[in-house]
């Protein structure tokens, strides 16, 4: 049954690309064909893209109810968002079988923090963005370094939050307010949310002002014990968004803007205790979790007129990244620490950047061929600390020390580090007659990493010699395009990319003597690299959107974070220490569709059909195993209706998800989830204009399912259906919830 419905919403969704209206000619605009700005960093139509690309709208937010990296890419094929079950959940994304840091994450250009995470404890992600201030994001599949540099091996996600103009368009007045307010079952929470824009007589100035907060509790699951019930949590995060527009017209449009959101996380981690290895004493571990993020920009949009550049777009930019974790640890006495003990322990993690970034672009003929190039600098520079602090307490007798299992604290376990990026990148689409376009793309990228070692990590290790790092690399890319006519349009592209060492691998440092364990940095580190090449059909109609696309990804010199070398025959202590792992090949396919039924038959107008598919399998090519990052084939199938008047209308969303097969077990039997379908069901309404309820039920059938990415790596074992201290049920997603929104335009 499970493959039945598989293959149903598959063909359903490849049929909507093989049953078109009478294509409508190349010159025309159709109204699908949306402007994308990821693929080249500049605006272009969808019809034109030589790449793999999602787009989510402002509307679809609302429509879908999405408050958070989940919601955002439930329907977007080819990327997920892997999760932590304790305690720190989603942080971040991946895309083709690659996450973490390989990910870039961008919100107005700008790049988000690195990740960093060490140990049970300490875990600093990139979830802080407020779905609230968004007015669209956009996906880019695939390599993209040659426009993006390090950090996009995997693929780009582009954040763009609200503009003054986004918010005034509605009002078509000189101010216009708004309000919002939700509830999701699937935490409990509640959001309130409100905003204000306003223009000057002249039409010159342009400002706006937003903020948000929502207040919730820990995510549902489908356990069948309570015991394996969500830990208990409750979080608040609040947005903020501010801007200040000047356009003068022929001297520019100018753009100052705060952006900054922060979150706090306490949560009772029930399912550590009495659990494995050092919670086998833990009988009660609490959890308080803070994050924040602010950045303030100054960009700058300019009509130059001159034929080199007709257009230049700059931005100057700081961001400030800050994490704190806190955990109390309440232990019984055991070996390693004889008396009935509280540890306290503190993670900070800081990113401080500053940036700028440059733009231009220019068109010009030579005879038959007609050239758009794109040309640009990037220049960053980073500084990132890291520093773990703890406390032991005697509960009988009050005594404290500062060592927890044998490690003195407080430790840094990488040294201070900065890091300086310096590029320049070129692309030019050349058009050769009125079909065909070939652009040929670089970038230069050269990659400083300085480490700055304080007292506190040079006392900690004292023999340790931080290596510099200094790299220079070179990024083409290659990409073609070819009309058909009608509006279909045929596309190829080569790239290469790659990712500078990191700073968490380079020169990390950590030796708990209680355990005999060290991990070592590796001065050898190699950046990783990658060879791409994707082949695309797409076809932007009247009626009908869709786009299928085939891809194969090799990577070079991956780096696996803390490998384990085993037992070092000198010192008898277990390794740890980042390595290259060679090689991996990553292939796959994904298609999306949406289809106006009116185009079948006026009967059908207000009907849409949309669907998408991605499927990729991976492998490790140099032990020859597969790659447990890549996610099971998914698919998704949607049938919505909306009203003649606009004030109304619904949507049945399907996902169906294939079982799990191709698993790397290593030494364990590692647990893989069943293939699943589920359905959602979404319905909206305008009483009046401005006035807009959204409603949605998930997982309508109450369906126990698991995802990929939160069971990865689980040891598969009978007593977890039944009755194991590790049971499965823990990890199940959430079963029937409901979501309901009230939004307000004025």
């Amino acid at each position: 049954m499970k493959r039945r419905l598989l293959s149903l919403c598959i063909l359903s969704a490849l049929a909507a690309t093989s049953r078109a209206e009478p294509p409508a000619s190349d010159d025309k605009a159709t109204s699908l064909d949306s402007i994308v700005v990821v693929a080249s960093r500049a605006a272009e139509p969808l019809s034109q893209v030589v790449s793999s690309v999602a787009q989510i709208e402002r509307a679809d937010l609302d429509q879908y109810l999405v408050h958070d990296l989940d919601g955002l890419v439930r329907y977007v094929p080819g990327i997920s968002v892997p999760r932590e079950g304790h305690r720190f959940g989603g942080n971040g994304f991946a895309i083709r079988g690659l996450e973490g840091n390989r990910v870039r994450i961008l919100v107005d250009g700008i790049p988000l923090a690195d990740a960093y995470a060490i140990g049970q404890f300490a875990s600093a992600g990139r979830d802080m963005v407020d779905m609230e201030m968004l007015e669209r994001v956009e996906v880019l599949r695939g390599p993209a370094s040659t426009l993006y540099g390090s950090d996009a091996l995997a693929g780009v996600v582009a954040f763009r939050t609200r503009d003054p103009l986004d918010l005034l368009a509605f009002a078509g007045g000189q101010h216009a307010f708004g309000a919002r307010a939700a509830r999701d079952g699937m935490d409990d929470s509640h959001l309130l949310s409100a905003h204000w824009a306003g223009e000057s007589s002249s039409g010159r100035w342009q400002a706006m002002a937003a903020a948000s907060r929502r207040d919730g509790h820990e995510v549902d699951n489908r356990a069948w014990r309570d015991v394996d019930a969500p830990n208990p949590a409750d979080y608040r995060r609040e947005g903020a968004l501010a801007k200040l527009v000047h356009d003068t017209g022929e001297a520019g449009r100018y753009t100052l803007s705060f952006d900054g959101s922060r979150q706090q996380r306490q949560t009772s981690v029930n399912s550590l205790r009495f659990g494995a290895g050092r919670y086998g004493t833990t009988y009660q571990l609490d959890g308080d979790d803070r994050d924040r993020r602010g950045r303030f920009s100054l960009s700058g949009q300019w009509k130059t007129g001159l034929s080199w550049l007709e257009s230049l777009d700059a931005q100057l930019y700081t961001q400030s990244t800050s994490v704190q974790q806190e955990s109390d640890q309440y232990r019984l006495p055991d070996r390693a620490t004889p008396f009935e003990s509280l540890r306290w322990r503190r993670f900070d993690y800081d990113a401080e950047t500053t940036g700028f970034s440059a733009l231009g672009q220019a068109h010009r003929a030579d005879g038959r061929l007609k050239h758009w190039q794109i040309f640009g600098v990037d220049i960053a520079e980073n500084r990132y600390e890291g520093l773990r602090n703890g406390l032991e307490t005697n509960l009988a007798t009050g005594a404290t020390s500062s060592t927890i299992l044998g490690e003195p604290l407080p430790v840094r376990d990488f040294p201070n580090t900065d890091v300086s990026t310096r590029a320049l990148f070129w692309q030019d689409e050349i058009g050769m007659g009125a079909r065909f376009a070939l652009t040929p793309g670089i970038r230069a990228e050269w990659y400083k990493l300085r480490p700055k070692p304080d007292p506190i990590f040079t006392e900690d290790f004292p023999d340790a010699q931080p290596v510099n790092i200094d790299q220079r690399q070179f990024t083409p890319r290659l990409a073609a395009r070819w009309s058909l006519g009608g509006g279909h349009s045929l596309f190829a592209q080569y790239a290469r990319g790659f990712r500078a060492q990191p700073f968490g691998d380079a020169n990390i440092g950590l030796f708990l003597p209680i355990f005999n364990y060290e991990i070592r940095a590796n001065p050898d580190l190699r950046p990783e690299r990658s060879q791409g090449l994707e082949l695309g059909w797409r076809h932007v109609g009247d009626h009908l959107r869709a786009s299928v696309s085939v891809y194969e990804n090799r990577y070079r010199d991956l780096i696996e974070s803390r490998a384990n070398l085993g037992i070092d025959p000198a010192t008898g202590a277990l390794v740890f220490q980042s390595v290259n792992r060679d090689r991996a090949r990553i292939r796959g396919v994904e298609s999306d569709a949406l289809w106006k039924l009116d185009g079948v038959s006026a009967r059908l107008d207000g009907w849409q059909l949309r669907g998408a598919l991605a499927w990729s399998q991976g492998d490790d090519t140099r032990r020859d195993l597969p790659l447990n990052t890549i996610d099971p084939a998914r698919a998704t199938l949607g049938l919505r209706f909306d009203a003649d008047s606009g004030r109304w209308g619904t949507e049945t969303a399907l996902v169906a998800v294939r079982r799990k097969t191709r698993i790397d077990h290593g030494k364990l039997e590692l647990f893989a989830p069943p293939g699943y379908a589920r359905f959602d069901f979404y319905g909206w309404f305008e009483p009046w204009r401005g006035a807009r309820v959204n409603a949605g039920i998930f997982n309508l059938g109450n369906r126990r399912y698991w995802e990929w990415a939160a069971v990865r790596g689980l040891e598969a074992d009978a007593r977890n259906l039944q009755e194991g201290d590790e049971s499965i049920g823990f990890y199940t997603s959430p079963g029937r919830n409901f979501s309901v929104s009230l939004s307000m335009e004025w």
